[in-house]
């Protein structure tokens, strides 16, 4: 990251950034029917919120392009060496060709990834990146989404 960011940025970053796109992947998710069928507004919804995830999660920390995007590895140093299975990379790419109507991957492939799978990935990713780390960046926000996530089953 080019730019140095204070704690106080980092920890807004998480109370009211992290935890909305957290909030709307657990609402989208949960508007939506459980069979893996169909596309609409809310898939795609979804599958927005699971790519910013992704890209906090599994980005590259290293990169010279990331200049103020916020990375898991900020928080965690054992974050920032972390890879995306090839399973969850190839998950990821049909989400984008998802996400992305004009795309010739559209026409020429099969895209339609396992929305429950990923919803589960990254819930329980969530859970373990909130114990995880220093309990100064849990605000009132974050504490009531741990609880609620490790409360909540599927």
């Amino acid at each position: 990251m080019k730019n140095q960011i204070d704690e106080n940025t980092k920890k807004k970053l998480l109370e009211e950034h992290f935890f909305y796109e957290v909030k709307k992947m657990i609402e989208t998710f949960s508007s939506l029917k459980s069979d893996e069928s169909g596309e609409n507004h809310a898939v795609v919804d979804l599958f927005v919120h699971i790519r910013i995830l992704y890209y906090f999660f599994y980005g590259n920390f290293y990169s010279e392009k990331r200049i103020d995007e916020a990375h898991a590895g900020d928080y965690l140093k054992s974050w920032r060496d972390k890879q995306a299975s090839d399973k969850l990379k190839d998950w990821i790419k049909k989400v984008n060709m998802t996400i992305s109507h004009l795309d010739y991957s559209r026409v020429t492939e099969k895209y339609n990834p396992p929305r429950k799978l990923l919803y589960i990935h990254f819930r329980d990713l969530v859970i373990f990146f909130l114990k995880e780390f220093d309990p100064q960046y849990l605000g009132p926000n974050l504490t009531k989404l741990l609880k609620n996530l490790k409360a909540t089953k599927i």
